[in-house]
């Protein structure tokens, strides 16, 4: 074959290999759909993606970032740059579904792309210096893992972070081979923090990598990128404290104190983190068969930050965090590694059996490692056991005794329709200006911008989240209704149930909307309030009498044991 043939059959390749990918992206974009109309029936599931777009519209309406309609600034927001996303969408659609699940779906092609242009900008040859290349391989890996497609419309930062962890990646690659400025680490770095706070930590492991890799006269870069990072970070942290009156989002108070006192509930921080290695099964394969010694400061700056931030992220309570979406950002790192190793032994004319054969010991041994990663070999049990070594020992409180006129509990709402159901048929009923105190907060916030919320939890209430629930604090406020929060709050049921002023000024149905709801007696605005309530009722429980089910005496022992002891 002459080199004239040669080159026309390998730019028809090229051109193949290109519609391919367009094909593949099309197909992609109808999954997505597909995905977005089945959350569209299940009206989301991550009640917390609502929380952004309740601070998105009183951000529209000139509050500021606030939780309540002109209310005190609230840093209830772990993601800014996510929240600027969702008010973005608030002037193309005013569907708050529509609005966090599109910005999710945007969000993740933008994570495919910026994954892709990643590895080609940081690629050796010209066939993984294409992006058209490149962003069919990501196609296939992102496809191929579950945790990906499962928060890809999700209405989180899940993807946002993603998107800007992969360009950090590419662009602290670039800078460390002298491709790039050294400013732009830092200032992608602040992208990512600005997504997801942990991310600082790979910011900086990053940084400190490429300093003991580079040339000893441009280490100068290396310093000079962490103290620009880190007076960035000084400088939100003090712009949050002058507005927000506090330096970190209020969930890392919530979570380091006080409003978790008796929560039961699990989600598996360990269990979730090797489930994500196992949905990055395609490109740990890869790294186990084609890496090799020569490529360990590659291995080192791509592995040790990623592993560094799923470390700490498998210590941290996990609340809403179903399809490994905390550690699914992180996912680039092993992406872009698998791309650029690739790109190594193609340049090297690697890519065959005979390399594989060069050292067959070690390759096999690289290769069941990355096996046992990337199809769960690892024995459950032992995940689970690590699952409690990082939760900790749970402690239960008992269940407070209620006493109500009727012989049998109330029907339980099934699981998919509660919030929604509490939303249309309870929320949207009650009369502006009125307060309603819940812990589960995010959709019936959303479908009521004009109705106080007093999130019993903390993480959009500033004096919990710092003092932690007090019975005080909150018939202070004087709540038109409660809604009790998840039974997985042992002990903060238990602590408002036995209050003897519940009783005295509310009308307590323990069991309605599934946690229980208390309406105040003597509001300003009792008529309009207790209308919203009958007819929520009526619509609810139609074979059940409201007054049969009022609570006549509550007590609690308070007791409390480890769970697992008999």
């Amino acid at each position: 074959m002459t080199s004239s043939a040669s080159s026309t059959a390998s730019a028809r390749w090229w051109q193949s290999s290109t519609s391919l990918y367009l094909l593949s992206f099309l197909l992609l974009g109808s999954w997505l759909f597909i995905v977005h109309t089945k959350f569209y029936v299940l009206r989301l599931p991550f009640d917390d993606a609502y929380m952004f777009y309740r601070y998105a519209i009183e951000l529209r309406n000139g509050y500021g970032i606030t939780w309540n309609p002109g209310g005190l600034p609230t840093y209830g927001v772990t993601s800014p740059l996510w929240l600027g996303v969702v008010w973005l969408g608030t002037f193309v659609s005013r569907s708050p579904l529509h609005i966090v699940t599109g910005s999710s779906v945007f969000a993740g092609v933008l994570a495919m792309a910026a994954t892709s242009w990643a590895a080609a900008a940081n690629a050796r040859t010209q066939q993984f210096q294409r992006f058209a290349v490149t962003s069919a391989c990501v196609l296939v890996c992102c496809v191929a893992m579950f945790s990906f497609t499962g928060s890809a419309a999700n209405g989180m930062e899940t993807s946002m972070s993603f998107a800007a962890l992969a360009l950090l990646l590419g662009v602290a690659e670039r800078w460390r081979h002298g491709r790039c400025a050294w400013f732009w680490v830092p200032m992608a770095g602040m992208v990512a923090f600005l997504c997801r706070p942990e991310s600082a930590l790979a910011t900086c492991l990053l940084i400190a990598i490429a300093w003991a890799c580079i040339q000893k006269d441009r280490r100068w870069q290396a310093w000079a990128a962490l103290g620009l990072f880190l007076g960035m970070v000084l400088a939100q942290l003090l712009l949050c404290t002058l507005y927000f009156h506090t330096p970190l989002p209020l969930s890392f108070y919530v979570k380091s104190q006080h409003s978790y006192v008796g929560y039961i509930g699990r989600w598996f921080p360990v269990t979730l983190c090797f489930d994500n290695l196992r949905s990055c099964r395609v490109p740990l394969l890869v790294i186990g068969l084609f890496a090799t010694w020569r490529d360990r400061r590659l291995l080192l700056f791509c592995l040790l930050p990623a592993a560094a931030c799923m470390l700490y992220l498998a210590t941290t309570l996990q609340i809403m965090g179903f399809w490994s979406r905390y550690y699914v950002p992180y996912s680039p790192f092993v992406m872009v590694l698998a791309l650029l190793l690739l790109d190594r032994r193609w340049q090297e004319g690697n890519l065959s059996i005979a390399f594989l054969r060069r050292s067959p010991l070690t390759r096999a041994a690289s290769v069941v490692a990355c096996l046992c990663l990337a199809t769960g070999l690892l024995p459950r049990h032992l995940l689970g056991q690590l699952d409690r070594m990082s939760e900790g020992k749970l402690v239960a409180y008992a269940a407070p005794d209620v006493t109500i006129p009727a012989s049998a509990p109330l029907p339980a709402i099934p699981p998919e329709r509660l919030f929604s159901d509490v939303g249309d048929r309870l929320v949207l009923r009650l009369p502006q200006g009125s307060t309603m105190a819940a812990s589960e907060v995010g959709l019936i916030a959303a479908n009521a911008p004009g109705i106080n919320i007093v999130d019993l939890v903390g993480l959009n209430d500033a004096d919990i989240a710092r003092h932690g629930f007090r019975m005080d604090a909150l018939l202070s406020q004087q709540p038109d209704v409660i809604w009790f929060p998840h039974p997985d709050y042992t002990h903060q049921r238990g602590v408002m149930m036995s209050d003897p002023r519940l009783l005295r000024d509310y009308d307590f149905y323990p069991g309605a909307a599934n946690f229980g709801l208390a309406v105040r007696k003597d509001g300003p605005q009792h008529t309009e309030v207790e209308e919203a309530i009958r007819q929520f009722w009526h619509e609810t429980y139609p074979a059940q009498r409201m007054q049969d089910y009022a609570a006549t005496a509550v007590t609690w022992s308070g007791d409390r044991k480890a769970l697992g002891t008999p």
